[in-house]
């Protein structure tokens, strides 16, 4: 009897699923939008539809199912409740019973999107062959991931690699006093908020200045020469070279691993972080790798369907 595994993402704005084989081929994905609305509560229930219709159409028995992997945008115990998540309008949730119920009984597990991405990209991205791997997610918002020896470490809480939200000062770029996180500053928002802020103090710009700013906008006019986006992808770079050389100091990874949004920036940013005097003062033997992800936005299907086989 042929072995089937199924890859969910659950983020804000798209639901993503994929049916793999035994062996973690990927045969078929698509997506749906996510309704958060009234608490989130149709989100279950949409991603147990979507299961069942796509076995019906590809004539796949439940018993076939090796198990449902799901990633969740917010923070998983170790007894697999997810902890809130703020996108999906969720509080403290038994997420896998709720759709283990929903699907009757078929093997559901539940990790964070950001750790399963990581898993994805250790397993079959581009940590291959690296025993501990971190990945660093820049997108809207800042994410992580610790994988050693093919398995996540996510801590007594979930909260393991979760570096955005640790708040920080002496970055420079504070507003006023306000309470500042990682990812306000190491961000797609935060490379905006670094941008208008430098205009605000006279640096020159090309970019509308009153439109929304996305980090590829940013990106591409520093590579016209445009001085505030230049020193705001200067600033990105050197604040993600002071995190990832605390994490560095901590964990000690063999390899970061960089994806997101704002990675498409490709090996420039690399070369920034590189750059950075965090990185600079190591001899060359003590310096971890530096890497751009490889699966995209298919790694959380990839590594929910992974927790799904070696849960």
């Amino acid at each position: 009897m042929r072995q089937y595994l199924i890859g969910v993402d659950i983020g804000g704005t798209t639901i993503k699923f994929g049916v793999f084989d035994g062996a973690l081929s990927l045969l078929e994905k698509w997506r749906i939008p996510t309704r958060t609305e009234d608490g989130g509560r149709f989100v279950l229930p949409d991603v147990a539809r979507e299961i069942d219709e796509k076995l019906r159409q590809l004539d796949i028995a439940p018993k076939q199912v090796l198990g449902v992997g799901v990633g969740v945008p917010g923070p998983v115990t170790e007894m697999r409740y997810t902890c809130g998540a703020v996108n999906l309008n969720w509080r403290f949730t038994d997420a896998g019973g709720i759709l283990a119920g929903l699907l009757k009984g078929m093997p559901v597990y539940i990790g964070n999107d950001a750790n399963l991405a990581a898993l994805a990209e250790a397993v079959q991205g581009a940590g291959r062959g690296y025993r501990c791997i971190n990945m660093i997610t820049l997108g809207t918002g800042l994410g992580g991931g610790i994988v050693r020896d093919g398995k996540i470490w996510e801590g007594r809480h979930g909260f393991g690699g979760e570096y955005g939200q640790a708040l920080v000062s002496g970055l420079g770029m504070e507003d006023d006093g306000a309470e500042m996180r990682f990812e306000d500053y190491i961000s797609a928002h935060g490379l905006e908020r670094i941008v208008k802020k430098l205009r605000r103090e006279g640096v020159e710009s090309t970019l509308p200045p009153d439109a929304p700013l996305s980090a590829q906008m940013i990106f591409e006019a520093a590579g016209r020469r445009d001085a505030a986006a230049m020193e705001a992808v200067a600033v990105l770079a050197r604040n993600l070279g002071r995190l990832l050389s605390i994490v560095s100091y901590t964990l000690d990874p063999d390899v970061f691993i960089l994806g997101g949004g704002i990675a498409r920036a490709g090996e420039e940013l690399i070369d920034a972080v590189r750059r950075s005097y965090c990185f600079a003062r190591r001899a060359p033997e003590q310096q971890p790798a530096f890497l751009l992800a490889e699966l995209g936005n298919d790694a959380g299907i990839y590594g929910a369907a992974q927790l799904a086989r070696n849960p």
